[in-house]
């Protein structure tokens, strides 16, 4: 239930505590993850659109947020931009018709 994602959460601020860097880092965007894919299978069993536009919206999230981590110093501007564009409107485009066909198996 709902319980679960708030335990995932709240481990999520609980390994804030370790010291290794990659591990912490690991840790938390592990749980993340979690959080996100229980947001989506919750909102797939009890058919509830709201929990899955949640889930898909932190998704797109996590996604921008770890293409700037890691692209962000390694390519040049104009090239970081033109990719991550692209790959955003793949995703999102992917994203949209899964999501609709999903909500149409709902009715």
């Amino acid at each position: 239930s709902l319980l679960t994602v708030a335990l995932l959460l709240i481990c999520g601020t609980a390994f804030s505590q370790i010291d290794n860097n990659f591990l912490r880092l690991v840790l938390r965007n592990g749980t993340f993850i979690a959080t996100i894919a229980a947001l989506i299978a919750f909102g797939i069993r009890y058919q509830k659109a709201a929990l899955i536009n949640i889930g898909i919206c932190y998704t797109v999230f996590e996604i921008i947020a770890r293409y700037f981590d890691v692209f962000f110093s390694m390519m040049d501007r104009s090239l970081f931009f033109c990719l991550g564009g692209l790959v955003l409107v793949i995703a999102g485009s992917i994203a949209e018709k899964k999501r609709r066909k999903l909500f149409n198996s709902f009715t």
